[in-house]
């Protein structure tokens, strides 16, 4: 019955490995989405602070005009300008793919942006040809002004509470993937390498085998996986790497040649204390973050243990999060602006607890 526990734990291996890389098609799909939605939301936000700052000019206009005798036409000009702008951000807003609660907050700026807008042009103009009259009305003007204000902070509100829900369910995803990795893979492995008596040894390079039906299946098996796996022995070294990790590696540039044979930390760009940290994932998970030629992964690095607790080999599975790198960064560009703007920016909970207030609001 020997060959049937071979064929039944080999058999265990390549299923769990491809359930692996389906769960990793599934992984990088769902990253891509979240990445999708966070750039989506930079990208309202980046509008709405466009239209936010114009919002601002628009009143700077109007004061300036109570002030600036000799500068009739180029204030006429600005203002012009900045309604033409305002409107163009909130277009911009109004044909992204937004959720259903923030395109109900733009829908409730159109109609004050509109009275604001028909309320400036007029006081500008008059304030050239009769001051007293044009100051008579900025009190309807700073109602308005104040009215859009609160518009403003609606859209504002939406926006911030939408980026904070979508890094959440990024960050969730990406603790889900870790264990769904480490659960499909390092499982399997852990099995073969005990059924098939590999235990105080490290496990084999590729190539021609007295156990066809075990160890050399699995390796294959790792070959094929749509993940990125890297399979170490004992000693640290790499003996099977999917074709994904091969692609990483060498566009990250760790290796030019094969990289069976070579050791663990060289594939992972050789950080300093790797073989230390990695040597300890017996007890738990080696973390890293791999940077290079603009890409950026993170890894995990386990060790697989046979029954008495003694390390026969590794795995390292890595996470492709350049797309989520990129997004981040172009959302602390956008917060960033957010920071510095002087525009009071207060975010609320569905609650109405205060969760965010910008500096120009404390």
């Amino acid at each position: 019955m020997r060959w049937l526990r071979q064929w039944g734990s080999a058999g265990l291996g390549v299923a769990m490995l491809l359930l692996a890389g389906a769960t990793a098609f599934w992984a990088s799909r769902e990253q891509d989405a979240a990445t999708g939605r966070i750039v989506l939301m930079g990208q309202a936000l980046q509008h709405h602070m466009q239209g936010d700052m114009m919002h601002d000019g628009l009143k700077g206009d109007v004061y300036r005009a109570q002030y600036a005798r000799d500068q009739r036409d180029a204030t006429l000009q600005e203002v012009a300008e900045h309604a033409a702008s305002f409107r163009a951000a909130l277009a911009a807003n109004d044909s992204l793919p937004l959720p259903a609660s923030i395109r109900t907050a733009l829908a409730g700026v159109q109609a004050p942006l509109d009275r604001y807008i028909a309320l400036a042009d007029p006081i500008v103009r008059l304030a050239f040809q009769d001051l007293p009259a044009a100051r008579g009305r900025l009190a309807s003007f700073d109602a308005a002004f104040n009215e859009l204000e609160v518009q403003q902070e609606a859209v504002s509100n939406e926006l911030l509470a939408q980026v904070a829900a979508t890094q959440a369910d990024a960050e969730q995803l990406s603790r889900w993937v870790k264990l769904l990795v480490l659960a499909l893979v390092g499982c399997p492995i852990a099995v073969m390498t005990a059924s098939h008596d590999i235990g105080n040894r490290s496990l084999p390079a590729p190539g021609p085998s007295s156990d066809p039906l075990g160890a050399g299946r699995l390796l294959e098996a790792i070959e094929r996986a749509d993940a990125i796996l890297l399979l170490a022995d004992r000693d640290q070294r790499v003996v099977a790497a999917s074709a994904r990790a091969r692609a990483a590696i060498a566009q990250l540039g760790f290796a030019s040649a094969g990289v069976e044979g070579a050791d663990l930390a060289a594939m992972h760009g050789a950080p300093a204390g790797f073989r230390e940290a990695a040597a300890g994932a017996a007890t738990a998970p080696h973390e890293a973050r791999l940077k290079a030629d603009h890409r950026v992964y993170k890894s995990v690095t386990t060790a697989l243990t046979d029954p008495s607790g003694l390390v026969i080999g590794y795995v390292s599975a890595w996470e492709d999060q350049t797309k989520r790198h990129q997004a981040e960064v172009e959302l602390g560009r956008v917060l960033s602006m957010i920071e510095s703007t002087p525009t009071a920016t207060i975010c609320c909970d569905p609650d109405l607890s205060m969760r965010y207030i910008n500096p120009a609001g404390r």
